[in-house]
């Protein structure tokens, strides 16, 4: 049996879900990628993305975060980020401008 849930979530949900962000560039992360797993085997870290968003170490915050961007049409990467300070968590890559960066 499957079933299936509709969740309404918006930007400043979005934002309340991550824990931290910054900005995604391959000059400034590239010398760290052995710190990521991608949640697919032979998938390759996208190194174009704008922004990091690390959502913590439950997966219902990925579910989550990645229902909002799927409905606004945002692509996305999941990476599973294995550095122990703080602690490892699950990090969502995009272009989407979070109300955090608008104001910014």
């Amino acid at each position: 049996m499957s079933g299936e849930v509709t969740l309404r979530i918006n930007g400043d949900d979005f934002d309340r879900l991550t824990l931290n962000s910054m900005r995604w560039s391959a000059s400034d992360w590239y010398d760290q990628a052995d710190r990521f797993e991608t949640t697919s085997r032979g998938e390759e870290i996208n190194w174009g993305w704008t922004y990091a968003y690390w959502v913590g170490d439950a997966w219902a915050n990925v579910i989550l975060a990645r229902v909002y961007l799927e409905s606004i049409g945002e692509p996305y990467q999941v990476l599973w980020d294995m550095v122990e300070n703080p602690d490892p968590s699950w990090v969502i890559l995009t272009n989407y401008t979070a109300e955090a960066w608008r104001q910014s």
